[in-house]
């Protein structure tokens, strides 16, 4: 066994992350015919794969939540009266995202939360309006998720996205909320992703 196999492993191993570590293996061995050479390179793989932590099978996961909060009326609180606040999110790991609105449900009129492309107003006029669903100033992607509710999970491309927390033009006094994006992606913890 030579070491230019060895380093060969290594660098597409670290090039390509533990999520393509079969394709690693399988190109090493599609490219070579020799029966003999290529059984004892597969043991080698095998070998390697283990301490190096190449494991195909990492679980689906929940990799991180991104925490967004208003205390005490503070300046991230929505205003009352239809009123809106927002965050930007810069999603930069994970394949699939959700919404967890922590918040619980109560008496007053609830908020709901967004999660859309960059945009300076989410939407116009009365909301929700008094017929149909209400058309938004920009693309959404998640949402409505009110207090208490957890969206479904949702694959998007990594990028910024902006979270809106939209109140109902019934409510008379500002909100507080506690909201959650979820990053879900192959959590394969502690080891190179590539």
């Amino acid at each position: 066994m030579d070491d230019s196999f060895q380093n060969e492993f290594s660098q597409l191993f670290h090039r390509a992350g533990p999520v393509s570590c079969f394709r690693v293996v399988a190109s090493i061995l599609v490219h070579d015919r020799n029966a003999n050479r290529a059984t004892a390179r597969l043991a080698l793989v095998v070998v390697l794969s283990t301490i190096a932590g190449c494991d195909p099978t990492c679980p689906f996961g929940i990799l991180r939540r991104m925490e967004f909060v208003s205390v005490n009326l503070g300046p991230r609180s929505v205003p009352c009266c239809g009123g809106s606040a927002y965050w930007d999110a810069a999603l930069t790991s994970g394949t699939e995202f959700d919404i967890a609105f922590s918040t619980a449900a109560g008496p007053q009129p609830p908020l709901h939360a967004w999660l859309t492309t960059d945009c300076s107003r989410l939407f116009e006029g009365e909301y929700p309006p008094p017929a149909g669903p209400p058309p938004a100033r920009c693309t959404t992607f998640i949402g409505p998720v009110a207090p208490g509710q957890v969206s479904a999970r949702r694959p998007l491309p990594q990028g910024s996205y902006r979270l809106w927390i939209q109140a109902y033009t019934s409510s008379a006094t500002p909100l507080d909320y506690h909201i959650d994006i979820g990053v879900w992606g192959e959590a394969c913890q502690g080891r190179p992703t590539g």
